[in-house]
């Protein structure tokens, strides 16, 4: 593995301390976190809050769902979430035309980890 030198270093938080001024002078907000763990419920608790928000609201509840193995975890977690799933409206994207069922299809994993449970 190759060594960062002092200057190269120097550099890099140059440009990350630039970096962090355009972002928070534009008010684009970073947030760390400690796992990815984390992140998924973090994440799922937010859906959750917006949900319970708009049935208060309005009634209903409505989402888009993306696929790829990036959102399957908060999928799974989800499913276990005390929620009046009726009042849900759940609609599933997929940038793709694929046939029903094929293997490939964001619906079939959705159902797969969240809507069949």
């Amino acid at each position: 593995m190759r060594k960062i030198g002092s200057n190269t270093r120097k550099f890099f938080s140059l440009i990350y301390s630039h970096f962090l001024k355009i972002m928070h002078s534009k008010n684009i907000r970073w947030n760390l976190f400690d796992s990815i763990e984390s992140l998924r419920h973090i994440v799922c608790d937010v859906i959750m809050n917006h949900a319970a928000i708009a049935i208060a609201e309005k009634g209903a509840f409505s989402i888009v769902l993306a696929g790829g193995s990036t959102p399957r975890a908060i999928y799974r977690l989800l499913r276990d979430m005390p929620t009046d799933w009726s009042k849900w409206h759940i609609y599933i994207n997929d940038d793709r035309c694929l046939p029903v069922g094929h293997e490939d299809r964001n619906s079939l994993m959705v159902e797969q980890v969240w809507l069949s449970h």
